[in-house]
């Protein structure tokens, strides 16, 4: 099993949170293994000046009884800060006591622009914002990063960035102001779990951080971008029902309904990790009767698995039930009807997660219904993680590789996007 890196940097979930806003997470330090044993340690963290240890197994905090890495994710997250908290570890036969003192995990922070940390209501929680700002009065116009599905931070300083956060920098860098939202539960962001949030829930969060967005004085509003990727192209439109923007990028998106889209994408993927025709066609059919029921018929998964065991590999979703219940649901064409918007569909051609033909499909069917608002982007090399790579196949042998192996093509698409979004 591999570690859970989760509070590497810090405890992901917020200590407290004032009504008006939010108060920054505490910064522990250490990677957690099963049965809550230490992983890694950051030097000059919290963790490292209390003396822990890669292989010491933390059993209390703070006078609680601590057995599972996220016993400890739990407490930290009312943890009292700059205060000594006792600890003891097991460190081999011996039981070792140290003093812990958490301190509020440093803010992002650039030479070449301004960092705007903030939150918006959403639903009675607060949820962070991360604003960057060109240098300068302004108005400058402006973009909403919508994510892929999955629970993830990006709001984590002392970790190399993410290509996400390098693309909204460059943005940044070229005049644009630019947003993320932290996900519910995640960063400093209240709620939760994660995990159990719908995509009607997480939308809504999208929706309030853009009208936050526009809301700033040093935004101009005739210039407001969206720029969704992966699960993020299909929520798109749906953001923007409230505040009208100028343009939508939906990158390496889907252009089906979900359904369609989850037998063509494991027939896809299947057949590229080399299966035979006749295993390909057994795992489709497998999945047109998993994704029926649990998409479809809404039956309970525990009813479903019960039933038919083989469904398991096929519900390995990294988002709730009723979250892709409600994507599953949504009428595709009916969300881009009424989208007044240019839009960019953008697909790199080593995407094995998404296809061309689904790019082709939703502009053709965007400039049907609007003629001339969609343009199709192809980025040659590219896959679903902005990896340069050749084809699909290669993109799938990238999977457990080294960071260090990988080369990235973020720079490539903030060009191409930065160049549409002038234009649009």
């Amino acid at each position: 099993m591999k570690p859970i890196t989760l509070i590497l940097l810090c405890a992901l979930l917020p200590a407290a949170a004032r009504a008006e806003e939010l108060k920054r997470r505490a910064f522990f330090g250490a990677a957690l293994g099963p049965g809550a044993a230490v992983a890694a340690v950051l030097p000059g963290s919290p963790a490292a000046e209390a003396g822990l240890k890669p292989g010491d197994a933390i059993t209390r905090m703070g006078g609680v009884s601590m057995r599972e890495a996220a016993d400890i994710l739990g407490w930290l997250r009312t943890a009292p800060m700059d205060r000594p908290i006792p600890v003891e570890l097991k460190r081999g036969e011996a039981t070792v006591p140290v003093t812990l003192r958490l301190r509020e995990l440093a803010r992002e922070s650039s030479p070449d622009y301004d960092v705007i940390h903030g939150s918006v209501a959403v639903e009675g929680e607060r949820q962070r914002t991360i604003i960057t700002r060109p240098r300068g009065d302004g108005p400058f116009p402006a973009v909403l990063l919508v994510g892929g599905v999955g629970c993830y931070s990006l709001d984590n300083p002392l970790a190399p960035p993410l290509p996400y956060q390098r693309i909204l920098a460059a943005f940044t860098r070229a005049g644009f102001a630019t947003m993320r939202v932290e996900k519910r539960g995640m960063g400093d962001s209240q709620g939760g779990p994660c995990m159990e949030t719908s995509f009607e829930r997480e939308t809504a969060g999208y929706r309030a951080g853009l009208a936050a967005l526009a809301a700033q004085t040093f935004v101009d509003r005739e210039r407001l971008f969206l720029f969704g990727h992966s699960m993020g192209g299909i929520s798109g439109p749906l953001v923007a029902r409230d505040t009208p923007v100028r343009g939508i990028i939906a990158m390496a998106t889907v252009g089906t309904s979900w359904f369609e889209y989850t037998l063509a994408n494991t027939r896809r993927q299947t057949a590229l990790r080399g299966a035979s025709g006749e295993a390909v066609d057994r795992r489709v059919r497998e999945a047109q009767r998993c994704s029926n029921g649990l998409l479809v018929e809404r039956r309970p998964r525990a009813e479903l698995l019960a039933a038919m065991p083989e469904c398991a590999s096929h519900f390995e979703y990294p988002a709730s039930d009723l979250y892709f219940q409600q994507v599953a649901a949504l009428d595709l064409s009916s969300l881009w009807k009424d989208t007044r918007a240019a839009v960019a569909v953008v697909y790199g051609t080593s995407d094995f997660i998404t296809s061309a033909w689904e790019h082709e499909y939703l502009a053709a069917r965007i400039n049907r219904l609007r003629p001339g608002r969609a343009t199709l982007i192809a980025i040659p090399g590219l896959d679903h993680f902005f990896r340069r790579t050749p084809t699909q196949e290669t993109s799938v042998q990238l999977s457990g590789k080294p960071e260090r192996d990988i080369q990235y093509g973020d720079d490539e698409v903030a060009a191409r996007l930065i160049d549409w979004m002038l234009k649009a």
